[in-house]
């Protein structure tokens, strides 16, 4: 009888620490917290505000991430705190705005500097928890590897152990939004079309790959790999907006033109030629004029309807540099000069910005000005 007993009380003790999910995502309160801390080794925690846009908009995401992972039997889990509630608990953690994410290991929290869509959280998760580049011992592998990715970057070595191989594997661990891969076989090498000591980009767009030819360190590769996985002509929006203006580029080309223009898929091939010539000193970025998205960048440019298209340089620094082209027709010749004008220092930007108004902030279409167009729109 004593026995029963003590099996009722250790059955309602187990019920009562279960915590709650939804969608595959653990429900945290100051009560369950650090048990959830010492029940998973892995757990990204999101402290949200139930009345924050941003939080409303990556919820669907966060719960696919976590569902994926959950089909996975993995052990990384997904977690939130609703910070209105648990103002205490998301106070001990810094958070200051919402939602804010943290990553723990082992109980040890670090800022998650991920995208915001669920394969963006995945492949950031994964490679906080596992090898920065996937093994690729054979061709079946490889091709695996390069079709499930947008963007797959492999070093092909004839020894793991080199210089060029943990060069490479430390640029891996410091990338954290696009796969790598790694691979000691010739066959490999051979059925990739490429030989070992070598370091290829492939990629769903564009002329499918491209070749690194720099200096074996982990900065020239980053750098390789952040200049050729940016599309030609790379498609703006709130979304995007921080995966195109990330890195080492300060100065890009404007292309802002309709989508849905007669005329767009020739603009879209005049661009894409001339971007490929320029792309190591000025990467292009398509505002897509018939998107809601471009309604803060037109009006940031003064560029009435009547307008488009047309084309600006912007560049990027302690303060915004606009550069206004002189010719309306968007040809390769035109472009070309432009760009051109401007690495020679021939061009004058062009100044002009607004009083940040109070109620900038206020609709869905945000008013943008030069204090603040960095912080929002890119």
């Amino acid at each position: 009888m004593r026995t029963a007993v003590l099996l009722l009380a250790l059955f309602g003790l187990t019920l009562a620490a279960e915590i709650e999910t939804e969608e595959n995502v653990l429900v945290l309160t100051n009560d369950n917290f650090q048990q959830a801390l010492e029940e998973n080794q892995y757990m990204l925690v999101e402290f949200y505000a139930p009345w924050c846009g941003h939080c409303k908009a990556l919820a669907p995401q966060y719960a696919a991430a976590a569902t994926a992972l959950a089909e996975e039997n993995s052990e990384i889990k997904l977690a939130k705190v609703d910070a209105t509630e648990e103002s205490e608990l998301a106070q001990s953690f810094g958070v200051q705005g919402y939602p804010t994410i943290k990553f723990f290991k082992n109980g040890n929290p670090m800022d998650y500097s991920g995208g915001r869509t669920s394969d963006e959280i995945i492949l950031w998760l994964k490679k906080k928890t596992g090898p920065p580049a996937e093994a690729l011992p054979t061709p079946e592998d490889a091709n695996a590897f390069i079709e499930k990715n947008e963007v797959a970057v492999i070093g092909f070595f004839e020894d793991a152990e080199s210089e060029a191989a943990k060069e490479f594997t430390a640029a891996a661990d410091a990338e954290d939004t696009l796969s790598f891969g790694i691979t000691t076989s010739k066959e490999v090498a051979e059925a990739l079309e490429t030989t070992l000591d070598s370091i290829v980009l492939f990629k769903k767009f564009d002329e499918g790959r491209a070749v690194f030819s720099g200096d074996f360190t982990k900065e020239d590769i980053l750098d390789f790999v952040l200049m050729e996985q940016r599309p030609l002509l790379s498609k703006y929006s709130m979304k995007t907006a921080s995966e195109i203006f990330r890195g080492a580029m300060h100065t890009f080309l404007l292309a802002l033109y309709s989508s849905e223009s007669e005329d767009a898929e020739t603009l879209g091939t005049t661009l894409r030629t001339v971007a490929a010539e320029v792309k190591e000193k000025v990467p292009f970025v398509h505002i897509d004029t018939s998107q809601e998205d471009s309604k803060g960048m037109t009006e940031f440019f003064g560029i009435a309807d009547a307008a488009v298209p047309t084309t600006r340089i912007v560049s990027l620094g302690d303060n915004i540099n606009k550069f206004v082209p002189e010719f309306s027709d968007l040809t390769e010749g035109n472009i070309r000069n432009f760009i051109q004008e401007y690495l020679d220092g021939k061009l004058t930007a062009h100044l002009n910005s607004e009083e940040l108004p109070d109620n900038w902030n206020e609709e869905a279409v945000k008013v943008l000005v030069g204090q603040n167009f960095q912080e929002v729109a890119l």
